[in-house]
């Protein structure tokens, strides 16, 4: 069984697809609005996406970066 099946089936997977189609409804909802109407959600759900998947998001990584003095 590959590691994709697993997830599709376990409860992380659960919490993928539900974030998933979230942020799409979430997103055609701002399209329509014609702007950035509900970012802040959209990127806590990204946030929540990229946590449970174990990657680092861009935002995590410039934050995490020794800073220039």
């Amino acid at each position: 069984m590959s590691e994709l099946t697993q997830l599709e089936d376990g409860e992380l997977g659960k919490k993928l697809k539900d974030s998933y189609l979230e942020y799409n409804k979430l997103l055609a909802l701002r399209h329509r609005m014609g702007g950035s109407a509900n970012s802040g959600r959209i990127r806590e759900i990204r946030k929540n996406v990229a946590r449970i998947l174990g990657v680092k998001t861009a935002r995590s990584k410039a934050s995490a970066a020794p800073k220039a003095k």
